[in-house]
């Protein structure tokens, strides 16, 4: 049997096609654009995207491991916003991931501000019956002290996710509440 068509001839295995163009119904031509090797796609994301993104991210993750925001926060920073290598290494090595994200052994013990009378400061060397400032790693500096060092990181450093401990080679991370209730508004909001 032989079936003939303005754009099919032939019969069995011996298919052949005309160059008749039927106008190419139901495809569309595609163009293949050149792209110089330094082009990429990207999409630009406001702030407020991303803000409402990682607010996600870390309600999402602190409901699994059932910690405090901060902390969640944190630990997702040092695994770079990859909650999946977060959460099989949180499981597997919990003690060592605290270490590593700069949150310690004990996540629970908060930061307080202390009077300590005859307390000598060893950043400023004073030894005035001051305000002191402490967190979980025991490192103490005087209030003054810690707000300006805290400050310099942000303004002048541009840092606030990642702020460590000024006490010599200490990798803990200063927290959230810390932030919030060592620093003024202006700052905070950075």
């Amino acid at each position: 049997m032989t079936v003939a068509s303005p754009a099919y001839q032939g019969t069995g295995s011996d298919v052949e096609f005309d160059d008749v163009d039927d106008g190419d119904v139901g495809f569309e031509k595609i163009t293949k654009t050149e792209k110089q090797p330094y082009e990429v796609d990207f999409k630009v994301y406001s702030p407020e995207a991303i803000q409402k993104y990682q607010n996600g991210v870390v309600n999402e993750v602190k409901q699994i491991l059932e910690l405090p925001p901060e902390h969640t926060a944190i630990l997702l920073r040092y695994f770079r916003w990859n909650r999946e290598r977060l959460l099989e290494q949180y499981m597997e090595h919990r003690e060592e991931v605290w270490e590593a994200a700069g949150l310690g052994d004990d996540p629970a013990s908060a930061p307080k501000i202390k009077n300590i009378p005859r307390f000598t400061c060893d950043i400023c060397y004073g030894d005035e019956n001051t305000e002191t400032f402490a967190m979980k790693c025991g490192h103490r500096f005087c209030l003054d002290c810690y707000r300006t060092y805290l400050v310099s990181k942000i303004k002048v450093e541009g840092e606030a996710a990642r702020i460590q401990c000024p006490g010599d080679g200490c990798t803990r991370i200063v927290d959230a509440k810390s932030i919030e209730m060592l620093l003024p508004d202006d700052i905070k909001d950075r």
